[in-house]
């Protein structure tokens, strides 16, 4: 199957679920969140709008087409007469509960396993809805499907962090290089405004991490998208939560904003060098929370 294929039957059946997303619906955000480049996500999102799931709102964001009362009326109509779990429509948010209940058991360090029914009860949601969900998460390589076995939840192990901020770090700043002459000062200056550091301490810090994808699609190297793609989903997803500490996100945001000043003075070397110091030490509460348990321990 096409890349853009599997993104929009992905995005179809958020849709078709009621709308949610985990992200914003831009290509910026999407391409960012399949960690892929700019071209299938544009073609997927053609095709839904082809398809009447997506329509161009007056200011020209993406938005879901409302169904129809008289659908809704219908697939009221159709679940009342099949009551069999599985046709449930999920709930929209299930899929955020799910993988945070996944990244703290991964933090853990314990490969367990997960049961479809026990989540499906925990959630009051149906089997098909957690397998759909384990499913996407399997994909992202928090969980493992073993056959026979069942899903089996991918341990936190701080090696796996460091080896892969070694890649990380060597294929960004590559990706910088390759990119230095493309970077648009215009958006380099709308993501440092997004990244947005309030004055008191009243107002939560704003992250926008899309600065990481943008030179990552600009340098134009497919196989360091590759690598992207295929190895960074279940560390994204740990970096979020952790974003949700205010030090750590507040922390996340100041190093932003000096590597975007940096490019947008062309200060070639000083952003490289602030790339790196945040792609290496920018993960003080992972690490933290790492001695705690061998303490405990």
């Amino acid at each position: 199957m096409r890349l853009s294929q599997r993104i929009k039957e992905d995005l179809a059946h958020g849709l078709q679920a009621g709308g949610f997303f985990p992200v914003p619906l831009t290509i910026e955000a999407l391409a960012h969140h399949y960690q892929v480049s700019f071209s299938p996500v544009r073609t997927a999102i053609q095709e839904l709008l082809k398809d009447g799931l997506l329509k161009k709102a007056s200011n020209k964001r993406l938005v879901p087409v409302k169904r129809s009362k008289h659908l809704e009326s219908q697939e009221a109509h159709t679940f009342r007469l099949l009551p069999d779990a599985s046709v449930l429509p999920a709930v929209p948010d299930a899929y955020d509960v799910i993988a945070e209940d996944c990244v703290m058991l991964s933090l853990r360090g314990d490969a367990c396993y997960l049961r479809e029914e026990a989540l499906a009860a925990k959630h009051a949601i149906s089997r098909s809805s957690v397998r759909n969900i384990l499913h996407k998460l399997s994909g992202e390589d928090i969980v493992q499907h073993v056959p026979r076995c069942g899903w089996r939840l991918r341990p936190f192990r701080e090696e796996d962090l460091e080896s892969f901020n070694q890649i990380r770090e060597t294929l960004e700043l590559k990706s910088l290089e390759l990119a230095r002459f493309k970077l648009v000062p215009l958006e380099l200056q709308r993501i440092f405004d997004a990244n947005f550091l309030p004055p008191s301490g009243e107002e939560a810090p704003r992250i926008d991490d899309s600065l990481h994808a943008y030179w990552i699609e600009a340098a134009g190297n497919p196989f360091i998208q590759d690598f992207f793609r295929k190895k960074a989903p279940y560390f994204r997803i740990l970096f979020l939560w952790e974003a949700r500490d205010p030090q750590a996100c507040r922390q996340t945001v100041i190093q932003h904003r000096e590597i975007l000043g940096a490019l947008l003075e062309r200060r070639w070397r000083k952003a490289e060098k602030a790339l790196s110091h945040h792609i290496l030490h920018n993960h003080d509460l992972l690490l933290q929370i790492i001695q705690e348990k061998r303490d405990i321990a």
